[in-house]
């Protein structure tokens, strides 16, 4: 079969080498004997694939793809904690996903401090919780932001940001790692960064149609080591992101889905054997599937 007639995913798992001319990008190689995985329905709209490599490291990457057209399909952050003097409680994803009946959820943005579930923590950069502000747009950081409209509508933007703010962001939260974690902007590699961790990044397409959620398993020898915000970045825009953000990760990075029992189900390995209590989550409601 000719290269040109492959996907892009499956370009990335059968070649090794630089990646799309990018410095220092790597190329991906499955692990022996797999194939590019295909996306597995976990509910209406919501789809699922897990890719295991061998190369250019042992790395688990997660990826749940949203069809913001789909029925019943809405973004949600997580909401403040009142007149507590910090912003919010932290949470557990599972705890998150469980408490406000959602199908899947990843952790998001910064915080501080680090401390046990239902201790109040600060937000670090801006998050918007169905309509209402929960922390302010941290504008020097430069991080990038993540939103969803009223009628889920979803983009990312880079900085510099506009001067009125994001009237517009029904849930929304800034990203991590400064104007590095802007990973790809329309369709364009920009980050540089090449340490390896524990990553979660969100993207959306160039239609705008769908958003992606993404954990890549790490700090774990032999089973999944991690990807630097390069390869993560390589990897999302092959999998159909115009534009991409890194979020929280190290041992923050978790992804949780409903079950068909209704309770928590982790999909990843968190980096520790454990999940770490956050400050914020992006989450989605969606519709069971038709029996």
């Amino acid at each position: 079969m000719a290269f040109s007639s492959l996907r892009p995913l499956a370009l990335l798992f059968l070649l090794l080498g630089p990646a799309s001319g990018e410095e220092g990008a790597v190329g991906f190689v499955a692990l022996a004997g797999s194939s590019p995985p295909e996306w597995k329905p976990l509910f209406q709209g919501v789809e699922y694939r897990l890719s295991e490599l061998e190369k250019p490291r042992r790395i688990r990457i997660h990826e749940v793809r949203i069809d913001t057209k789909a029925e019943g399909i809405s973004f949600f952050t997580t909401p403040d904690n009142g007149d507590v003097p910090q912003e919010v409680d932290g949470r557990r994803t599972t705890t998150f996903l469980k408490e406000f009946d959602l199908e899947i959820a990843i952790n998001g943005t910064g915080f501080k401090p680090i401390a046990k579930e239902g201790a109040p923590v600060d937000v670090l950069g801006l998050s918007v919780s169905d309509g209402r502000k929960v922390s302010a747009l941290d504008a020097k950081s430069r991080n990038p932001v993540f939103l969803a409209t009223a009628d889920q509508k979803v983009q990312i933007v880079r900085a510099p940001f506009p001067e009125e703010g994001f009237p517009q962001a029904h849930n929304a939260l800034q990203g991590w790692y400064g104007a590095n974690g802007m990973l790809v902007d329309d369709g364009e590699v920009v980050t540089a960064t090449v340490d390896i961790h524990p990553r979660t990044a969100v993207g959306v397409s160039k239609d705008g149609r769908h958003a992606y959620f993404v954990v890549a398993d790490g700090r774990q020898p032999g089973r999944s080591e991690g990807m630097t915000l390069i390869e993560l970045a390589e990897w999302m825009k092959a999998s159909g992101c115009w534009d991409a953000a890194n979020l929280d990760g190290g041992g923050s990075s978790t992804m949780v889905t409903k079950d068909e029992k209704g309770a928590a189900k982790i999909l990843n390995s968190p980096s520790g054997g454990i999940q770490r209590s956050v400050g914020n989550h992006l989450g989605v409601h969606a519709l069971p599937l038709a029996r």
